[in-house]
């Protein structure tokens, strides 16, 4: 066998990339909803075994992506009934690089990093401590305080953000939250890869450099969690995920992130490297407050 066919995962990431982008594959057309494919077709389209075919229809069907029927072969199921829970199906969302798709899975990383950060400052380890400062005050230096060289230097400062944020997950302590790790982190990927390149919605887009205020708070966010303090945990992980500058940054984390910055305990030197950029933040949310104000008038 070829060995640049597909394997059975590449069996059904290929179809399930075509589903997403309305791509039509030679032997196979278009696979819209309630189209009907064979393993037969499969193979032959893709130029793999009936073995490889027959297992990625498999995977497909047991994902909701098909339903399979005897003697008349699998029928395209519409989206909304896909086992959005299967992180393998995650995984093809995100290789599709559909904005939809990305929006959609950043949406559920909103939800489950604010949790793991709440959770994690009630269990997170002390031996977890040096670490998650550690990886928090990495990204600021290479976020922010040498982000002129970022164009050089940006996969050292993504491997320091994916490290720090699957640590959130795991220090929750929670499985099924430490779960969602591999799409996160191919998420933050995705987007640090085309930075610039992205649509601005639901806080996607990644700039071209990180914003400052993006990169204190995640030294905010990780104090908290190291201080055990859930409230500001949880605030500071909104207000990095949903994101600066994005219409939908939402005005009424203004005082949650004064508090917040308040019951966080700072050294002196701590408050000199840091404050400048947190007077900033708490500026552009109230900024952001006046805005939607004026706005509703």
């Amino acid at each position: 066998m070829n060995e640049d066919r597909p394997s059975t995962a590449g069996v059904a990431g290929r179809l399930v990339g075509a589903l997403i982008s309305g791509e039509e594959i030679e032997g196979l057309g278009v696979l819209d909803v309630g189209a009907v494919v064979t393993v037969e077709q499969v193979a032959e389209a893709l130029g793999v075994t009936k073995n490889s075919a027959t297992a990625g229809v498999r995977t497909l069907a047991a994902k909701n992506v098909i339903r399979s029927r005897q003697r008349t072969g699998a029928v395209v199921q519409p989206r909304e009934n896909w086992n959005y829970l299967d992180l393998e199906l995650h995984d093809w969302l995100l290789d599709a690089e559909e904005l939809g798709a990305l929006e959609m899975l950043h949406e559920v990383r909103i939800g489950v990093e604010t949790a793991a950060a709440r959770t994690a400052a009630a269990r997170i380890l002390p031996q977890q401590y040096d670490a998650i400062i550690g990886l928090a005050r990495k990204i600021f230096t290479l976020g922010y305080e040498q982000s002129d060289g970022f164009a050089q230097h940006w996969r050292d400062f993504g491997e320091a953000d994916a490290r720090y944020h699957g640590l959130i997950l795991r220090a929750s302590g929670n499985p099924v939250i430490h779960a969602f790790e591999p799409m996160i982190t191919k998420l933050l990927w995705k987007r640090l890869g085309r930075r610039g390149g992205l649509e601005d919605t639901a806080g996607l887009a990644f700039p071209d450099v990180p914003l400052p205020e993006a990169m204190v708070l995640h030294v905010a966010q990780g104090k908290a969690i190291v201080q055990r303090n859930a409230d500001a945990a949880e605030v500071f992980t909104q207000a990095i995920l949903i994101g600066f500058g994005s219409g939908l940054a939402n005005p009424y984390l203004q005082a949650g992130l004064a508090r917040a910055f308040e019951d966080l305990r700072w050294s002196t030197s701590e408050r000199s490297r840091y404050q400048p950029l947190i007077d900033q933040v708490l500026l552009d949310r109230r900024g952001s407050r006046e805005t939607h104000a004026r706005a509703r008038r």
